[in-house]
């Protein structure tokens, strides 16, 4: 009997990962990584709504070059992820190294799929919030310590705020790359008007548990 899907940290679906039954055995390593392999290689699709609001939506969603290593009831996955979909209204192609620390549930393993993928949207959605609302206190909070941009680093960007802002695209992305490295994210967003196309780069990194800018911020 399949259980009901259930949600991790982050939100999560987790119906597509977690696999449960009504008769409990404990699994041999071997065999519990036999299965938590089958049930990454399973995935395809992922739904998410991240804690502002914004929809995250993934298809020929893939894990490869994976590294399972097990400790307990909690397995730690390496793995690269590939997969293309939407985020918001903007389409979405993404490829980068994840780090799972999935826990076990009865014959299957729950938690967040793509912690390093949400991590960065979540720092794109703060920055299009605090451009919305013109929030510079929100927007420079934005920035890691060691920020820069060309000639402007960290400590020059709010002295040139006021020269910077009007430059700042306002609009909603058409589409935006996500590549993750380890700790360290680079974006690209695509705009399409009447104007043609237009790109913005930035560049991420990670700074505890929240993602940061370390340049294309404004």
């Amino acid at each position: 009997m399949t259980g009901a899907p259930r949600r991790g940290v982050g939100g999560v679906a987790l119906g597509l990962i977690a696999l449960s039954s009504c008769h409990w055995r404990p699994l041999a390593p071997a065999d519990a990584e036999s299965r938590l392999r089958a049930q990454l290689q399973a995935i395809s699709q992922l739904r998410e709504v991240l804690p502002g609001g914004e929809a995250l939506e993934l298809h020929q969603l893939r894990f490869t070059e994976v590294v399972i290593s097990l400790h307990g009831d909690v397995a730690e996955v390496l793995a690269n992820a590939g997969a293309s979909g939407s985020f918001g209204e903007a389409s979405l192609q993404y490829t980068g190294t994840e780090r799972l620390l999935l826990h076990r549930e009865g014959d299957g393993y729950v938690g967040p799929l793509v912690p390093s993928l949400t991590g960065v949207l979540e720092a794109l959605a703060r920055r299009q919030r605090a451009i919305a609302t013109e929030d510079r206190v929100a927007i420079l909070d934005l920035a890691a310590s060691d920020y820069r941009d060309g000639s402007v680093d960290r400590a020059r960007l709010a002295p040139l705020f006021s020269t910077l802002w009007p430059t700042v695209e306002r609009a909603q992305p058409n589409a935006l790359a996500v590549r993750v490295d380890h700790d360290r994210a680079a974006v690209s967003l695509r705009f399409e008007g009447d104007g043609g196309s237009r790109t913005h780069t930035l560049a991420l990194e990670r700074d505890v548990k929240l993602w940061r800018y370390s340049a294309g911020l404004l």
